[in-house]
């Protein structure tokens, strides 16, 4: 894979706008200067996820995750780091620069496999609407199939890239053979059957209407095929009606929903989705101008999709499934997803044996807007589901429909959402309100009850992660300081040494570094942080202590805070080089006089040292000084990387190796020695 140009990242950030990357993702709302919304991490149900834009990160309190504009998009994306940074550079316009070969011509041309994959579809897109639209017997034949037996416009059939695998599609192979696209990639496009050692490629979809799926971002991940009398009788899938592309890299079944790309601009608070069961039935409700409907991709409704409707914010889910046992069946599934994510959903029966593009053909949004009129809440339709036909359920009877309507109460962990559930349950079926209430009481005992061992685990273990969190509490609490203020930073690193530091927690690995970065650069300030991050628990622990807020505003309350710190540190390391002694000392061969004439002098040597607590002392800077801005605005700063970047880490690994046997140096004209010590 090519090398990106070390300057290129760097130029990246600066020019695009954090709130612009995560927008399309999360539905934000301004909060002061920063922006809010829902986790795209995580479900919830009250916004903790913040957008720093002048800053530069996001935090994520409810998942913990934190990081950049790149980082954001590897997450939501599951891309690596390079895809992210290639993946945000075609978004915005901004043309990749990577670091040449050594004959001199850069290494860009072959970028990653996700892009190709990318391209790739919008190519077999491009060529499928071309045969659609070819001045041939196969293009005129498939649009007749469109306008009149589909009864579409041709105008929806361009808006909606629709297009048309003819019975030999081999030409499909060769507009990617021209493109020079490799046959590694091509095999993982979906767009072709595992070839299973043959060298020719059988393409997939063959005398099919073609409808391109996208994801949010509108680029084309996969396609649904609808048959048609002309798909070949040796066709592997010739009997299924509909027919997906297989899940790829930039493909997953469930974590999409088809039209959602268009529907998600249509949707505020006081908007609801309407949810139907296919990508024909979808482009039929658009036709009739139904712009909030979306469809799952020829599978279950997914937790994972349900947190994609939650992250707009919308009112709710309007569910017209067909009307057959089915599609009926179907909804009924789908109802604890919702109740998990608290998402209000409404039923829109059909008829039984009813679709919504036959009511749509034949009746308009009229017959739409009387289902919305005659909708079951989400409770009413379980319970009429439950009991079918019964008019006169028996006490057993009634029990049995109330376990199933427990379990899904109990999906909700709010408890004004179970109140407004288990009364409309209650009121259906006409039962005792307290013996109702206090058989769910019971319920929930025993689901609790069944959880108790899982919960023990979790617990010891948060025991256990807090324990360990302890021992980093020195060093959270400095490179929050380092982080927020160059002041302390510059004063920190002529005196705190790396051997003191814990450099098996992520805090004290970053903490060491960018106390070297600024020794390095004469105490100047810590220039750019991305550049000490190397992996994802850096990131994550850099960004969650750059979110928080010093404690402390008054500089003397902030300095006394400080130097606690680096006092308990200081401690903490000698403290433990005495017991390691002692250890020594408990061992001795009794015969060593010379070892324990050497380990007394050692330990007379350190007690002295751990007599003189380390203390700074602070010249008050101007405000212009403070870092919390300078670390982190890369549009407002953004330093060369190159040979610093190297040096830096190469005489932070070199710290690590001296095991407390060099020591900082200080100008003995400058006052830090006295004022440290």
């Amino acid at each position: 894979m090519p090398r990106l140009h070390r300057d290129f990242v760097a130029e990246l950030k600066a020019r695009i706008d954090l709130h612009d990357v995560v927008a399309p993702y999360v539905s934000l709302k301004r909060s002061g200067a920063d922006w809010k919304g829902l986790s795209p991490f995580n479900q919830e149900k009250t916004p903790s996820f913040y957008v720093h834009p002048d800053k530069g990160f996001f935090k994520c309190f409810s998942s913990g995750e934190a990081g950049d504009a790149i980082s954001f998009i590897q997450k939501v994306e599951n891309l690596d780091f390079q895809e992210a940074v290639e993946f945000l550079a075609t978004r915005f316009n901004i043309n990749l620069r990577y670091e040449e070969t050594p004959h001199g011509s850069p290494q860009g041309q072959s970028l990653s496999h996700r892009k190709a994959l990318f391209d790739i579809h919008e190519l077999a897109m491009s060529w499928y609407r071309e045969q659609f639209w070819a001045d041939n017997e196969g293009g005129q034949s498939i649009r007749r199939y469109w306008t009149q037996e589909r009864n579409f416009p041709e105008e929806l059939a361009k808006e909606f890239g629709i297009g048309y695998a003819p019975p030999d599609s081999t030409g499909l192979i060769r507009v990617f053979t021209e493109k020079g696209i490799s046959r590694e990639v091509l095999d993982k496009s979906g767009l072709f059957f595992d070839r299973k050692g043959r060298p020719d490629f059988l393409t997939r979809f063959r005398g099919r209407l073609m409808i391109p799926i996208r994801d949010t971002q509108e680029r084309v991940v996969a396609f649904t095929a609808r048959q048609l009398p002309v798909t070949p009788e040796n066709d592997p899938a010739r009997d299924a009606k509909y027919i997906n592309s297989p899940e790829t890299q930039i493909f997953r079944k469930g974590n999409l929903l088809f039209n959602l790309d268009k529907a998600r601009r249509h949707i505020d608070e006081n908007k609801r989705f309407l949810l139907v069961e296919g990508q024909l039935d979808a482009i039929r409700c658009w036709e009739q101008g139904v712009k909030n409907v979306v469809a799952p991709q020829g599978t279950a409704f997914t937790d994972g999709q349900a947190h994609l409707l939650r992250r707009y914010r919308p009112a709710g889910i309007d569910c017209l499934l067909d009307g057959d046992e089915a599609g009926r069946k179907a909804a009924l599934r789908i109802l604890p997803i919702c109740v998990k994510s608290a998402l209000d959903i409404r039923f829109l029966l059909l008829p039984r044996g009813g679709d919504p593009d036959d009511l749509l053909r034949s009746e308009g949004l009229v017959g739409l807007e009387n289902l919305i009129a005659e909708s079951l809440s989400g409770i009413a339709f379980a319970v009429s589901m439950y009991l079918g036909e019964t008019k006169k359920p028996t006490p057993t009877q009634k029990n049995t429909v109330l376990e199933h309507i427990f379990e899904i109460v109990a999906e909700t962990d709010s408890l004004v959402a179970r109140d407004e559930y288990l009364a409309q349950a209650i009121r259906l079926m006409k039962l005792e309100e307290s013996s109702a209430r206090q058989e769910f009481a019971r319920f929930l005992s025993k689901k609790k009850s069944s959880a108790n061992s899982s919960l023990q685990r979790a617990s010891s273990e948060k025991v256990s992660l807090n324990a360990s969190q302890k021992l980093t509490t020195a060093e959270d609490d400095l490179l929050l300081f380092v982080l927020h203020h160059n002041e302390i930073g510059a004063a920190l690193a002529q005196v705190v040494q790396p051997e003191w530091l814990n450099l098996t927690s992520p805090s004290g690995t970053i903490l060491a570094k960018a106390l070297a970065e600024i020794r390095e650069d004469n105490g100047n300030g810590l220039a750019s942080l991305d550049e000490l991050l190397e992996n994802d628990d850096e990131r994550n622990t850099a960004y969650e202590i750059l979110s928080q807020k010093p404690a402390h505003d008054d500089p003397v309350d902030m300095h006394k805070a400080c130097n606690a710190s680096l006092q308990a540190l200081f401690n903490r390391y000698f403290k433990a080089k005495e017991n390691e002694l002692r250890e020594r000392f408990a061992n001795l061969n009794p015969d060593g006089i010379d070892q324990l004439t050497e380990l007394r002098a050692k330990l007379a040597s350190l007690r002295s040292q751990r007599g003189s607590l380390p203390q700074l002392k602070f010249v008050q800077q101007p405000e212009t000084e403070n870092n919390s801005t300078h670390v982190t605005d890369q549009r407002k700063s953004e330093k060369s990387t190159g040979q610093k970047s190297a040096d830096r880490k190469k005489n932070y690994k070199e710290s690590q190796d001296t095991n407390g046997h060099e020591k900082a140096t200080f100008d003995k004209e400058s006052d830090c020695q006295e004022d440290l010590f």
